[in-house]
């Protein structure tokens, strides 16, 4: 039997598919290491691709230029 999907698991995955939705506005907040880079660059891609936002009129904001270079060529 394979076991049972762990609840806190679920409830990222939940967060994460909420949060690269297209529709919604978001504010992402996490701590280092938790893949808010990697959202923030899902969610990017999907207002590009499926809503078909023009890149200009997106915002995306981070703390470092670390971050955001990061984020760039992930886009790319």
């Amino acid at each position: 039997d394979p076991a049972p999907p762990d609840p806190l698991v679920e409830r990222d995955r939940a967060a994460r598919v909420m949060a690269t939705d297209p529709g919604r506005n978001v504010a992402l907040e996490a701590s280092a290491g938790t893949g808010k880079t990697r959202v923030l660059v899902d969610r990017y891609v999907r207002l590009v691709v499926e809503a078909r936002v023009a890149p200009r009129h997106i915002l995306a904001i981070t703390f470092t230029r670390k971050a955001a270079a990061e984020m760039r060529q992930r886009v790319l």
